[in-house]
């Protein structure tokens, strides 16, 4: 005796659920960022500092890059970079941002990593600095293509 196909109620159960864990995914893979950034904005606000999650503002800086691409770049580089350390100074960045990324200084050093035009980058730059020998701390990433990004996070004059 052949009882034929099974109810049609409980055909798309399982395909149901499958939806529904890829609904959830994205959210628990996004938590790490959103932390990061409330962290680091909190602070920055509380301080009444530069935000080092936060896209630059100066034209001059973003360089016709997407600001909120910049800021993309910068949560994803503090969220999964290492810690970062340099003594030196920076250097203008003659290359064209990769992926809409504004990165138009970079460390001063053989094949140096680029850095991220970021609100702490701006306030650098703005203040006269980016010709003194700096300290700078920030977080790297390293990116498939090979390249490097830093976002800095403290910043201090050693000599002028």
């Amino acid at each position: 005796m052949n009882r034929g196909p099974a109810p049609a109620t409980l055909r798309p159960l399982p395909a149901c659920l499958a939806a529904l864990a890829l609904c959830f995914a994205p959210a628990a893979q996004a938590c790490p960022v959103e932390v990061i950034e409330a962290r680091i904005g909190a602070e920055a606000a509380q301080a009444g500092e530069a935000d080092a999650s936060h896209a630059a503002r100066s034209p001059e800086l973003l360089r016709g890059a997407s600001a909120f691409a910049t800021a993309q770049a910068a949560r994803q580089v503090i969220s999964v970079g290492r810690d970062w350390q340099f003594t030196g100074q920076v250097v203008a960045n003659p290359e064209d941002p990769p992926e809409g990324v504004a990165t138009p200084y970079r460390v001063q050093a053989n094949g140096g990593p680029a850095i991220v035009a970021t609100e702490l980058l701006e306030e650098l730059v703005l203040g006269g600095h980016a010709s003194a020998t700096l300290s700078l701390a920030g977080r790297l990433m390293k990116q498939p293509d090979g390249g490097q990004l830093v976002v800095l996070t403290s910043w201090r004059v050693i000599n002028l």
